[in-house]
């Protein structure tokens, strides 16, 4: 007999973890919760009493020269107010107790010249002296109530830890994922249109063959293929170099002058958009190369960084680690498929045969450019799918193991529709 299993969309799963996060440990955190319930009451008065002077001001022209003072005191608390989250954990907590008295001082600095608005007309000013006087109160209370939560989150300390690692564990990768499967919304339309260039282009009978043409097509097939490893192969080591483009020299080991010139000349190649049409090809000494991407790989500090980010911070993928004869032989057949490439164009026969071909060809060649166009894009958004389906199953067999300990529920993440 199969077990039930419950399905939870890809985008619903953030969510619905916080909340069964918020429902197993409402119990342990009851007195958190109070302690949080105490001081949400004392802003909750702030508020209400702001907005209420806030009104006063609005109706008599002579106080909005001071309407600043409230604007910053709404503008502090409605900041509070939106961060409180679903669940408790430790990030929360941590920041909300560093940053809570600096904010009160602030609410206190703008709340003080209030108390000091003298008018002519004698019911608004005790209307706003009654005001002040609760939003006083609750400002002499707040500190109290802080006391007691700092002390409380001291013992709740192992548990709100537990709940911020099992949300960073899923955030980022659900948020990666989430994001790349957003990027196949135009699968199925890139994909008709595919196919509608390519039935429009078999429509019309096939030309002569030529045998320069057909070399051409293969030589590009197989230098297609080769190409889309070796950026594979590099892409641990072009994210590297981006890393030391935009931080410098903060992740590099100390070394000599001539190593770290050299490596950072390697670095700023590498990050350019134009690496493999233009710089790669005119590239001579490609040892030189090789031996810069083994130095790269040995700063420990750079791949410690890389790790932290995704896709590798999640294990969606590994960084492959560059071997000195496997990079050789790559490079060494992208150089030899590129240079058969341009001699066959450069080569008389091919001029011929394609200057016929254009001729004599009943396809139109905007058709034939337009099907060239969808099949790349058409490939591309083929990659990205394959590669998400990849990271996805990974997940999903993360969040089963997890739910399964954490609630002892058995949970299948379903494919965004």
């Amino acid at each position: 007999m199969m077990a039930n299993y419950t399905g939870i969309p890809l985008s619903s799963f953030i969510p619905w973890l916080e909340e069964k996060l918020s429902q197993k440990y409402s119990d342990a955190l009851e007195g958190m919760q109070k302690r949080f319930i105490g001081i949400f009451s004392l802003l909750r008065i702030i508020l209400n009493y702001t907005i209420e002077i806030n009104e006063i001001f609005q109706k008599s022209p002579d106080l909005l020269a001071k309407k600043q003072f409230l604007d910053n005191i709404l503008h502090i608390l409605n900041e509070i107010i939106l961060e409180y989250p679903k669940v408790l954990d430790f990030e929360y907590c941590e920041n909300f107790i560093s940053t809570i008295q600096e904010r009160l001082e602030l609410i206190y600095a703008n709340f003080h010249p209030l108390t000091h608005i003298s008018v002519q007309e004698v019911s608004i000013n005790s209307a706003i002296e009654a005001k002040c006087r609760m939003i006083s109160s609750a400002l002499q209370k707040a500190p109290n109530f802080i006391i007691e939560l700092q002390n409380r989150a001291e013992l709740a300390l192992p548990l709100l830890k537990h709940i911020e690692q099992s949300l960073k564990y899923f955030k980022d990768p659900v948020n990666l994922l989430i994001n790349e499967i957003s990027q196949l919304k135009e699968f199925e339309k890139t994909k008709n249109e595919f196919l509608m260039l390519k039935m429009q282009v078999l429509r019309f009978p096939k030309d002569e063959e030529h045998k320069s043409l057909k070399k051409m097509g293969e030589l590009a097939l197989s230098f297609s293929e080769v190409e889309k490893d070796l950026e594979a192969y590099l892409d641990p080591a072009i994210k590297m170099s981006h890393m030391i483009k935009n931080k410098g020299k903060k992740f590099l080991r100390e070394e000599g002058k001539e190593d770290c010139r050299d490596l950072l000349s390697y670095a700023n190649i590498l990050v350019k958009q134009d690496f493999f049409s233009h710089l790669l090809p005119d590239l001579c000494n490609t040892d030189d190369l090789i031996q810069a991407l083994l130095h790269l790989q040995s700063q420990r500090g750079l791949i410690g960084e890389l790790r932290k980010k995704e896709p590798y911070k999640s294990g969606f993928e590994s960084i492959s680690i560059i071997k000195a004869d496997e990079l050789r032989d790559l490079l060494a057949k992208w150089k030899q498929l590129y240079k058969e490439i341009k001699d066959l164009e450069a080569s008389e026969e091919f001029s011929e045969n394609f200057q016929a071909f254009k001729s004599n060809t009943l396809i139109p060649f905007a058709d034939l450019g337009n099907l060239l166009e969808k099949l790349r894009q058409f490939q591309r958004v083929f990659h990205v799918y394959q590669r998400s389906w990849v990271w996805f199953k990974k997940l999903r067999y993360k969040v089963a193991r997890f739910c399964l300990e954490e609630f002892h529920e058995r949970i299948e993440l379903t494919w965004p529709n």
